[in-house]
């Protein structure tokens, strides 16, 4: 049974969210990825967004990390607080600080968070053509595949918390 197959009945019997917005857009204009669109994607300005196409093996790659993971959420947030029309590059630092913030660990501070950003993460997403990454500018600017990803892994976190209720299903 794949995805397309599973019902909205279905989906809201178990207690899984259905983001109509998300639905309605299907996939990227491409069709090249399994994902669909969580964030408004315009077909007819496609060229001003990276081109890419993720197999599996490079989504396993990049949600592997921790600090991946927040890192895409945390970028998204920021993203949709953004007042404007355009999408902002923003300051890897400004990330960083959010990222040592939310982490538990006392020792985790903002400079060894963005210095491992810097130094291991923030290549592999703009290789994967998540975002764009400003070396110089020590900027980023998140692509679509941050959207796709963020939908991703809240659906990941869901379905954990429908296995690990006791009943079965979402609260």
């Amino acid at each position: 049974m794949t995805a397309d197959d599973t019902t909205h009945a279905d989906r809201e019997k178990f207690g899984v969210p259905i983001n109509r917005e998300v639905e309605t857009r299907k996939q990227l204009c491409t069709g090249e990825t399994a994902f669909v669109c969580g964030d408004s994607y315009d077909c007819d300005q496609q060229d001003q967004h990276k081109q890419y196409s993720l197999n599996l093996d490079d989504v396993y790659e990049i949600i592997s990390s921790k600090r991946r993971r927040r890192f895409i959420f945390i970028l998204a947030t920021l993203v949709r607080d953004h007042d404007g029309d355009e999408t902002p590059q923003i300051p890897v630092g400004d990330v960083a600080e959010h990222i040592a913030e939310d982490t538990f660990n006392e020792s985790t501070d903002r400079k060894t968070v963005y210095i491992s950003l810097i130094q291991h993460h923030l290549s592999k997403l703009d290789e994967a053509g998540v975002i764009t990454y400003d070396e110089r500018g020590k900027k980023v600017q998140p692509e679509v595949g941050v959207y796709q990803l963020e939908s991703l892994l809240l659906g990941i976190e869901q379905a954990i918390n429908i296995m690990n209720s006791p009943s079965g299903v979402s609260e």
